[in-house]
């Protein structure tokens, strides 16, 4: 990249990056690592035109989605209770980003940690119910 005059890094990380989630102590603080080696690259190899930038999508749905969130409906139903806009993220939102973060319109988006994740994180709390 750097003899090719610049480009672009996009990383996939979760909202468990930035909030504590209950059983997620594996998962998370990987994550977690993602968003700072991004924050690292920005500044690394900003000044050779490239940018590293990364996305904290919250429950997508994926077909994997889709299986593990189905399996749960209490669980499910209680996250997206959480979630402002009211529903899970479809790849399409993912997608969109995406495109914006890798495409040559990004000029200037560098070292961002981006959650999209519908505003859960704006009031995160208590523990979800269980399944039974």
């Amino acid at each position: 990249m750097i003899k090719g005059g610049g480009g672009n890094i996009l990383n996939i990380s979760s909202s468990a990056s930035l909030v504590a989630c209950r059983g997620h102590g594996a998962y998370a603080p990987a994550k977690s690592s993602l968003n700072m080696l991004t924050r690292e690259m920005a500044l690394e190899w900003g000044r050779h035109n490239i940018k590293a930038n990364t996305i904290c999508p919250t429950a997508v749905m994926t077909d994997l989605g889709q299986q593990v969130w189905g399996s749960h409906p209490m669980q499910a139903e209680w996250l997206r209770a959480k979630i402002p806009a009211g529903r899970f993220a479809e790849v399409s939102d993912v997608v969109e980003l995406t495109t914006y973060l890798l495409g040559p319109k990004n000029t200037f988006v560098n070292g961002a940690i981006i959650p999209c994740d519908g505003g859960l994180l704006v009031g995160y709390a208590d523990d979800p119910p269980q399944d039974n």
